[in-house]
């Protein structure tokens, strides 16, 4: 007999996919479209006065979660990539506080990256994921 809240569940499980793809999206663009300042025009990582290594794992963070980010939109192994999503959030914001510059408080955006990424590791990403695999078949 199928399980009737499999619609419901799924449902819910694909509103936490995209929210917690666009919220890894926002903190990557964040990241690299920061505007200068008062003086200067354009965005810039160095115009924030980070050094150039700093910059550079900035840039570098931005585009790992951007492309979980975009994963996470797609449906790509959502448990695997969710689980990264978050410990990259969580790193970052406990790590290097001073590199992630997103609209809200690094530490509440890695709170709710761990939140919604929660249920995506335990369930996966539902019957509207595109790779539904699992765990199986990684290696």
């Amino acid at each position: 007999m199928p399980n009737a809240n499999a619609p419901v569940l799924s449902a819910v499980l694909c509103t936490y996919r995209t929210l917690l793809g666009a919220l890894l999206l926002a903190v990557a663009l964040g990241n690299t479209l920061v505007p200068m300042g008062a003086g200067g025009g354009g965005t810039a990582l160095l115009g924030r006065g980070l050094t150039a290594v700093d910059a550079g794992l900035a840039l570098a963070a931005s585009a790992l979660l951007a492309t979980v980010g975009l994963w996470l939109l797609f449906g790509i192994r959502t448990r695997v990539v969710a689980g990264l999503g978050a410990v990259l959030a969580g790193g970052l914001a406990l790590a290097a506080p001073e590199i992630l510059h997103a609209g809200i408080a690094p530490l509440r955006g890695a709170l709710a990256a761990l939140v919604l990424a929660l249920p995506l590791v335990v369930f996966g990403g539902g019957r509207w994921s595109s790779h539904n695999l699992g765990w199986r078949g990684l290696v």
